[in-house]
C-alpha cells in the first residue's frame, strides 16, 4: 500500500504541475507536431469523450465511490507485485488528478489534442492517459494470472535469503512454499538452499499472491469437542478443508470463521494443523489460538496425536493385520497425484487390521505413523487393495460421487494446554453404512 500511495502521489503532483502550467502560459493553441499533436487549453466540465457535460457533482460523487472501492481492493491485497502497484498507482493517481481539478476549478484541464488525418481525438490530459494505460493494465493482469517472477542478474546467496530481501514472507514461510512447489525455479521446483546465479528465473506461483479475506459460510458443522484451545470436528465427506484454486469460499475453514476464532498462522489456512482429502470424512482437529497451534504441529510431528481411520477397500486382505512402510512422493507421471517412489520421496507408514473380510471387500481400521498426503489410499491402491470408490488411486473408475470409503473415525491425544486427556470416536457416514450393508448381503447370498 505504501508503494501505491507514493506512485500516486507522484503522478498526482506531476499532473497538477502541468496543468497550473498550462492553465498560466496556454492561451490559444500551440503546434507541437503540425497536423497531429497539439497542446490546447480546453476547460472540460464533463467526463472523457464529452459525455455528462456540466454534470460536476456527479462525477465528483462516481470519482470519490470509485476510489473507495480501489483502497479497498488494494488494502484487501497481502502481497503486491511490481504490475500491481503500478496499475493502482496509475488509476488511483490519475483519478485523484482529477478529482482535485472538479473540486477546486469546478472543471477539469484537458490539454493532450491529436489528430489522425481530418479525425480530432477528444483533448484529454496526463490524469486520463493514467486511467487508461492503468485500465489497460489491469486487463493484462487479469489474463496473465496472479504470480510474481524475478530474473537474476548480478545476486548471489542462497534462494530463501534472496526471495526473503525481495518479498514480505519469512524465511521459514519462503522455505515451505519451496517445499510446496509453490516457488519455483526456472519453473521447476527447486530447494531453500540453492545458489542463485545470473538469468535464473524465480517465480512465486498465485495462491499465495492477492489473497483475499476469507468471506464467511452458513454451513453447519458439528463440533464433537471444544474449549478455549481447540476444536475436534467431525469434517463431512465432500468438504474440502481449506481455500484452495476452484475452492475459495465453500471450504471447512470459511464454514469454522463463521463461529469460531481461530489461529491465525496462515491467513488463508486459519487452525488448520492437518487436512483431510476432499471425499474423507471425519474426525479433524483445529486450533483456535497460536500458541496450540504450534504445539499441535509439534506433537503431530512427534507422532504424539493417535489418528485411526476406518477403509473398505477392494479385494480380500489375506492378512490379519500389516505395516505398509513405503515412501510417498509426487507422482511423476501425474501430478496430481502422489505414488510410492524413491525419488524426491517421504517416509510413509501406515498400519492396518482387519476388522472384517466381505466376498469381494475388507473392512479395515488403519492407523498413520507419519501424515503425507493421501497416504492411505496410495499404501492401500500399492499393495493391490485400493479403498473402495477412491476416483484418483482405485481400479474401477466407475465411482460414484460420494468418493472414497475412507473416515478419520477416532483421535487421540492430551490437550496442549490443559494437558486433559482426549479420545473421541465417530461413526462412518450414512452413506458408507449403506454400501457396508450392501457387503453384508452379498456375502449372506453366497
Amino acid at each position: 500500500m505504501k508503494k501505491i500511495i507514493i506512485g500516486s502521489g507522484i503522478l498526482i503532483l506531476l499532473d497538477q504541475i502541468i496543468k497550473f502550467i498550462i492553465r498560466n502560459t496556454v492561451v490559444s493553441s500551440i503546434s507541437v507536431i503540425p497536423h497531429f499533436f497539439y497542446i490546447t487549453y480546453v476547460k472540460n466540465k464533463g467526463a472523457a469523450f464529452g459525455i455528462l457535460s456540466n454534470q460536476v457533482i456527479l462525477l465528483i460523487l462516481v470519482a470519490v465511490f470509485l476510489l473507495g472501492f480501489l483502497i479497498y481492493e488494494v488494502k484487501k491485497q497481502k502481497q503486491e507485485s511490481k504490475l500491481f502497484m503500478i496499475t493502482y498507482s496509475l488509476i488511483i493517481g490519475g483519478l485523484i488528478g482529477n478529482l482535485i481539478d472538479r473540486v477546486v476549478l469546478g472543471y477539469v484541464t484537458d490539454y493532450l489534442e491529436f489528430y489522425l488525418g481530418s479525425y480530432a481525438f477528444p483533448v484529454f490530459n496526463l490524469a486520463d492517459m493514467a486511467i487508461v494505460i492503468g485500465v489497460i493494465l489491469l486487463i493484462i493482469h487479469e489474463i496473465r494470472g496472479e504470480k510474481m517472477e524475478w530474473k537474476i542478474k548480478d545476486e548471489t546467496g542462497r534462494l530463501d535469503v534472496f526471495l526473503a530481501k525481495k518479498i514480505d514472507l519469512t524465511r521459514s514461510k519462503i522455505q515451505k512454499l519451496i517445499k510446496e512447489e509453490k516457488i519455483l525455479l526456472n519453473h521447476n521446483k527447486t530447494s531453500s538452499n540453492y545458489q542463485v546465479k545470473k538469468d535464473d528465473i524465480i517465480t512465486l506461483m498465485d495462491d499465495e499472491l492477492y489473497k483475499k479475506e476469507l468471506e464467511p459460510l452458513d454451513l453447519k458443522v458439528e463440533i464433537v469437542f471444544e474449549d478455549d484451545n481447540l476444536l475436534i470436528v467431525n469434517k463431512p465427506s465432500g468438504l474440502v478443508v481449506h481455500p484452495a484454486p476452484g475452492h475459495q469460499g465453500d471450504t471447512l475453514v470459511n464454514a469454522l470463521i463463521t463461529h469460531f476464532k481461530l489461529s491465525h498462522q496462515d491467513s488463508l489456512r486459519p487452525g488448520i494443523v492437518h487436512r483431510l482429502d476432499k471425499d474423507t470424512s471425519g474426525l479433524m482437529l483445529v486450533a483456535k489460538n497460536d500458541k496450540t497451534h504450534d504445539l499441535l504441529t509439534d506433537m503431530l510431528k512427534k507422532k504424539e496425536v493417535k489418528r485411526y481411520y476406518i477403509a473398505l477397500v477392494d479385494g480380500v486382505i489375506p492378512n490379519q493385520s500389516g505395516t505398509i512402510d513405503a515412501p510417498i512422493g509426487r507422482d511423476p507421471k501425474n501430478r496430481l497425484k502422489m505414488a510410492v517412489t524413491s525419488k524426491n520421496s517421504k517416509e510413509a507408514i501406515t498400519n492396518f487390521k482387519v476388522i472384517k473380510r466381505f466376498k469381494n471387500h475388507t473392512l479395515i481400521e488403519c492407523e498413520l505413523k507419519t501424515g503425507r498426503t493421501h497416504q492411505i489410499r496410495v499404501h492401500l491402491a500399492y499393495i493391490g487393495h485400493p479403498v473402495t470408490n477412491d476416483p484418483l488411486y482405485g481400479k474401477n473408475k466407475r465411482t460414484t460421487s460420494f468418493g472414497q470409503m475412507l473416515h478419520s473415525y477416532k483421535i487421540v491425544l492430551e490437550e496442549p494446554i490443559t494437558k486433559e486427556k482426549l479420545a473421541f470416536e465417530k461413526d462412518v457416514p450414512e452413506e458408507f453404512k449403506q454400501l457396508l450393508a450392501t457387503c453384508t448381503k452379498e456375502e449372506n447370498e453366497v
